[in-house]
């Protein structure tokens, strides 16, 4: 597995050279719309991925406020004045007095709500941010393959052919790391 991965490693490096050769100079001028292009889809990645954060973090602060409501109503129906109905005490509860154990556990949730608004609105402005860095990479590649566009497409070749010596060679460490 070692020697297929040096081997492929070689060939796609011989096959990217002979083909940046037959087109350096375009290459290096549309080296940056490309750059902007991977830095654009590399966002889009991150956006949706704070995005997903959002959503799981939104479903977990609904169910912690569920929950905390639940305990608040526990809590009021065993305070003094507020119904007493021993349904769900601990049994050292007595009428009358506060239920430590239920207080300690509504507190432990408040702080789930309040650890889950965190979180929601750390993944909210991820999630505003990298959609504004993937929208100015996008502009800035169109910008470039306007003022480039000749090269971009001739260098286009290139960039395929490294793009698949990249998965190659990937391919091929992956299958050393299970040979290993």
């Amino acid at each position: 597995a070692r020697r297929r991965r040096k081997t492929t490693r070689a060939d796609q490096e011989k096959r990217l050279a002979s083909v940046e050769r037959a087109l350096s100079s375009s290459v290096r001028a549309s080296v940056p719309y490309f750059h902007r292009r991977a830095l654009a889809n590399l966002y889009q990645v991150r956006s949706l991925d704070a995005l997903r954060t959002y959503e799981r973090a939104h479903d977990m602060h609904a169910s912690a406020k569920r929950s905390f409501a639940a305990l608040e109503r526990r809590m009021r129906a065993h305070s003094p004045g507020g119904g007493g109905a021993d349904a769900g005490t601990s049994p050292s509860a007595s009428p009358g007095t506060f239920d430590t154990e239920l207080m300690i556990a509504s507190s432990d949730a408040i702080s789930k709500v309040v650890e889950m608004e965190t979180m929601k609105k750390r993944a909210e402005r991820a999630h505003a941010r990298n959609t504004k860095l993937a929208t100015e990479a996008v502009d800035e590649a169109r910008r470039l393959q306007r003022q480039h566009g000749k090269s971009v497409e001739k260098a286009r070749p290139y960039f395929t052919a490294k793009a698949q010596a990249e998965a190659a060679c990937e391919s091929a460490e992956a299958a050393v790391k299970d040979a290993a």
